[in-house]
């Protein structure tokens, strides 16, 4: 069997959550990011609690749900929830930048979602300065400017979108070599992950 030529082939491993709106992922990771806050240092996060534009990121209690809105609506929510969630993300990096570096998982949790918010934000918006140094403006990346692995759903920011044909599924890009009878190597990238990058490593690990 050993001797056998190996077949490779890749396919979607489908992500464990759907696909969330830029507005529902943006509220997300604003959330996780204050929670950790308020665990490393509560004083700082009652401090960027009562600074940054929480009815602009959050909503104000009685608007309409997100999916009842017409679709010009949702693109104004979402450049609003976009402003922001920049504002939180300057507001709390600020902080985070000035203390000192901790190993506990509440600290390392806020740096990685430090990371998860500014890539959602930098991959799907473009930020604009104007005239005066505190006046921005926000706009939607276009296909050629928006990011790579683009982050799918907050509540899985490993699965990104892996394009195969027609389809677009979001979740993990499964490499596998195999002989008639026996899978010989798999693994699991990204889902944006390059179908034939993975032949090298399944040679590699079988060696």
């Amino acid at each position: 069997e050993a001797n056998k030529a190996q077949i490779g082939d890749t396919f979607a491993l489908l992500a464990n959550v759907a696909t969330q709106s830029r507005t529902q992922m943006l509220r997300d990771a604003c959330r996780r990011l204050l929670g950790y806050l308020q665990q490393v240092h509560p004083a700082t996060y009652d401090k960027v609690f009562a600074q940054f534009k929480r009815e602009e990121l959050f909503g104000k209690e009685g608007d309409l749900p997100e999916y009842r809105l017409e679709k010009a609506q949702r693109d104004a929510l979402e450049l609003e929830t976009a402003l922001a969630a920049d504002g939180c993300l300057y507001l709390i990096w600020r902080q985070v930048a000035a203390m000192s570096s901790q190993n506990r998982l509440e600290f390392l949790a806020l740096q990685r979602w430090l990371g998860i918010l500014d890539k959602i934000l930098r991959d799907e918006f473009v930020f604009e300065t104007g005239d005066e140094a505190n006046l921005l403006s926000v706009r939607f990346c276009t296909e050629k400017e928006r990011g790579t692995f683009v982050i799918g759903s907050t509540l899985d920011p490993e699965a990104t979108f892996r394009k195969h044909g027609e389809k677009n599924q979001l979740g993990y890009n499964v490499q596998v070599a195999a002989t008639e009878h026996f899978i010989r190597e798999i693994f699991a990238k990204t889902g944006a992950t390059n179908d034939g990058s993975g032949v090298a490593t399944l040679i590699a690990n079988q060696l």
